[in-house]
């Protein structure tokens, strides 16, 4: 809607002749339909300040998603004759390496190990 708004502004002036160009309101209009638009809009992530920033200047009231807890996580042991294997791995620029450890239901280190692919 708001290139609609643009687009029609321009042909008016082109192919209207009586046509007086007034910058107040395509301003408002395109206002409107962002306004409109962020009625609707549900952002899932949280907006940057510069963001927040602008459209305050311009009025629009911004809807950022709830702060959520963090999560802990840690690492729990296995039950009682079983061990527990971690691993994880990392590729960046078509190069790739991995690895994990072992541990016992203790925790205590068993065997650990690393590949470069």
């Amino acid at each position: 809607m708001i290139l609609w708004e643009v687009w029609r502004e321009r042909c008016s002036r082109k192919y209207e002749e009586k046509h007086q160009w007034q910058a107040c309101p395509i301003i408002f209009r395109i206002g409107f339909w962002i306004i409109r638009m962020c009625d609707r809009f549900s952002p899932t992530r949280r907006s940057s300040a510069e963001f927040l920033k602008t459209i305050g200047a311009m009025g629009i009231k911004h809807k950022d998603p709830p702060i959520q807890p963090p999560k802990i996580i840690y690492w729990q042991s296995p039950p009682g004759n079983f061990v527990a294997l971690n691993v994880d791995g990392a590729c960046q620029d078509g190069l790739a390496a991995g690895g994990g450890v072992i541990r016992n239901s203790y925790g205590l280190h068993i065997a650990n190990f690393f590949l470069f692919l």
